[in-house]
């Protein structure tokens, strides 16, 4: 799209998270629309808005001066406009819900922390071990670890009782139940008898399962954001679980849109299962954080 962009008169982008990760990711899309503000090198714009840090330096940084300076070029071509400043919806609430550690799970979970913790002081962490052992510490927390022949092994835990007692509290409202790994989601929806949405879900039946909870012959669904985060009307539900949370505040926002769009009647109510002392806390902080850095950026386009 880059090499060919400057080919085509008119050109525009629409989107309602343009960088939701880190402001590193507004060089392709402002050098898709001009070139000549930010340059068509990303390595070049790199080094002079960002520097490394973390372990190995694998990690890149923009200081908040950096940012600032960034938002002063793209804002000629830029304009932004809140959601809530062109839409009548309903208020939305987060609330987070706290999980105790039941004890062989903990054992599981601090094994697994000092491993890792010993890997890092030996100098064998890459940043592909780092995502699979916090992919395995969240596995933890919501219950079951996979073993070496790629099975897995449920190891117990309170989130699925904590998950019953707010689906309780609700009360006689759908609810769709975000969570993001095969064993969780097949657990949930095997304990609540309720169709799941997967990537592993054939296409024909996609269509049925959507159909049939928009139109209540579900009171619950399970999903993966990733499978129906994008695109999708669910305003017959105004409640969310979310089991379980990845690092992307993308999946998580457009996650929460697929309830909270035009036709939407209810406010919309969004409940958080996290574990008390654990990465499922950490990746909460880290995803407000996300948003924090993106919308204080977007204000700076006005």
């Amino acid at each position: 799209m880059l090499k060919h962009s400057e080919l085509v008169q008119r050109r525009y982008i629409l989107s309602g998270s343009p960088a939701p990760n880190n402001p590193f990711e507004y060089h392709p899309q402002i050098t898709f629309l001009d070139s000549s503000i930010l340059g068509k090198s990303f390595y070049k714009f790199r080094l002079q808005y960002g520097y490394q840090t973390g372990y190995m330096g694998y990690k890149w940084v923009m200081t908040k001066e950096k940012q600032d300076l960034l938002m002063e070029k793209i804002k000629p071509i830029s304009i932004f406009i809140k959601k809530e400043e062109c839409l009548d919806l309903p208020e939305q609430i987060h609330t987070k819900r706290i999980v105790s550690w039941l004890s062989p799970q903990k054992k599981f979970y601090d094994d697994m922390l000092y491993n890792y913790i010993c890997m890092f002081k030996e100098g064998a962490v890459t940043a592909q071990n780092v995502v699979t052992q916090m992919m395995k510490l969240r596995q933890i927390t919501s219950g079951f670890i996979y073993l070496p022949d790629g099975s897995s092994k449920y190891i117990g835990g309170k989130k699925l009782n904590e998950l019953k007692a707010v689906l309780e509290e609700i009360g006689n409202h759908q609810v769709i139940i975000w969570a993001h790994f095969k064993e969780e989601i097949k657990q949930i929806a095997k304990e609540l008898n309720c169709p799941f949405y997967s990537g592993d879900t054939p296409e024909k039946e996609k269509f049925n399962i959507l159909n049939d909870f928009k139109e209540g012959k579900y009171k619950y669904l399970v999903a993966h954001p990733a499978s129906i985060g994008h695109g999708i009307t669910l305003t017959n539900c105004h409640y969310a679980i979310y089991y379980s949370m990845s690092h992307s505040y993308e999946l998580l926002t457009q996650s929460q849109q697929r309830i909270h769009r035009i036709g939407q009647k209810e406010k919309c109510q969004y409940f958080y299962l996290l574990v008390e002392d654990s990465i499922d806390m950490e990746i909460y902080k880290a995803v407000e954080n996300k948003e924090r850095i993106e919308q204080r950026l977007l204000e700076m386009l006005r």
